[in-house]
């Protein structure tokens, strides 16, 4: 693995420093229930004032060749397309229960 803990060549990856999950300044901290979650924010958005925004986005940018070599690995299993359509139609009747249950009432 390349110096830094991340492969890739994104736009956030071309670091030289390590991660310390010790340093507070770079890492964010939090415990939810028996879990301990870092992470990990690049000081360049920290130092420019009104890019915390764009902080999420350039990391999706970054792992899209992830999601595209996830997509094309399904592609090739017949019977994931069925649990995935499976899947995205529960998501979507389950999103609309709460509009469901103010109309009904």
């Amino acid at each position: 693995m390349p110096k830094g803990g991340r492969r890739g060549k994104g736009f956030l990856s071309k670091r030289t420093d390590a991660f310390n999950p010790d340093d507070a300044e770079k890492v964010k901290y939090t415990r939810i229930g028996v879990w301990d979650v870092y992470e990990e924010h690049n000081p360049v958005f920290t130092k420019l004032p009104g890019t915390t925004w764009l902080e999420p986005y350039m990391q999706m940018w970054n792992d899209l060749p992830y999601l595209w070599r996830m997509m094309q690995d399904l592609s090739t299993l017949r019977s994931c397309w069925l649990l995935l359509g499976c899947y995205v139609l529960v998501t979507v009747a389950e999103a609309m229960i709460p509009a469901l249950s103010l109309w009904c009432v």
